[in-house]
């Protein structure tokens, strides 16, 4: 059964990048795409599984299959 992971992070990083002049490192707001970039911590957030395709065969079965859209009284 194929399936994709999907990790989300909360990342800290330091940014370094050279200039020719002082004036022009000044007037950068923000690093360029031409930064070295260091990632100084990282923070799992949550991750998630999903399938990529549900496959009968592998056992799984369908939202019908598995009660969810019956009554929560608690009584048989």
């Amino acid at each position: 059964m194929k399936c994709k992971k999907v990790w989300n992070y909360e990342l800290a990083a330091t940014m370094e990048e050279e200039f020719d002049s002082v004036e022009r490192a000044h007037n950068q707001i923000q690093a360029s795409s031409k930064a070295k970039v260091k990632i100084t911590d990282q923070r799992i957030v949550f991750s998630n599984v999903k399938l990529l395709k549900e496959d009968k065969a592998d056992g799984l079965r369908s939202k019908e299959d598995k009660g969810v859209g019956g009554s929560s009284t608690g009584t048989n």
